[in-house]
């Protein structure tokens, strides 16, 4: 159980140095500031901010049909809910620069996948990859500075994404 115990929970530190450490709120808390506020289960706002998308599809052919060889990234997240939150398409990007944000509500031990993909003309997706991370994950994020890049070969495991940036807050 990661649940904050209710002593802790609101809590006022009122010396500095008990606030320094993020271990006086105890799992899954943050003290924020000066107060603990419960990290995970939680309302979080989740952003794709950016990818790297591979020049060609694996057999060495363009993405698109229509004489484009770049690619119309996405990224659709799945929830434990099954309702799922998409990115726009970013036309014809190698690199996309989406900065889209939602929210969604995080548990610890439930998993997110979060998939990139290519969306041609006729709303057909195509897989680049799918990922997964969960909310504690999500929460050690935030502590780290709230941003996280994923790097992958894609020469190596036959996904075509090279890397995908999220932020939390």
């Amino acid at each position: 159980d990661l649940s904050v115990p209710n002593e802790t929970v609101g809590e006022q530190c009122n010396r500095p140095q008990d606030c320094r450490g993020r271990s006086w709120c105890g799992p899954g808390s943050l003290d924020w500031p000066q107060m603990c506020r419960q990290a995970v289960p939680g309302r979080w706002r989740i952003t794709a901010v950016s990818g790297e998308v591979e020049e060609f599809r694996e057999d060495g052919t363009p993405w698109d049909e229509d004489g484009n060889r770049a690619p119309d990234p996405m990224v659709r997240f799945f929830f434990p809910d099954g309702q799922p939150e998409d990115t726009p398409i970013e036309a014809d990007n190698f690199f996309p620069a989406w900065n889209h944000s939602f929210e969604a509500h995080l548990t610890p031990f439930e998993f997110i996948n979060a998939c990139v993909y290519e969306a041609d003309a006729n709303e057909r997706l195509e897989l680049f990859r799918c990922f997964s991370f969960h909310g504690l994950e999500v929460f050690e994020i935030f502590q780290e500075g709230g941003q996280r890049t994923w790097r992958f070969n894609p020469g190596e495991d036959g996904g075509r994404l090279n890397e995908l940036t999220l932020r939390f807050e």
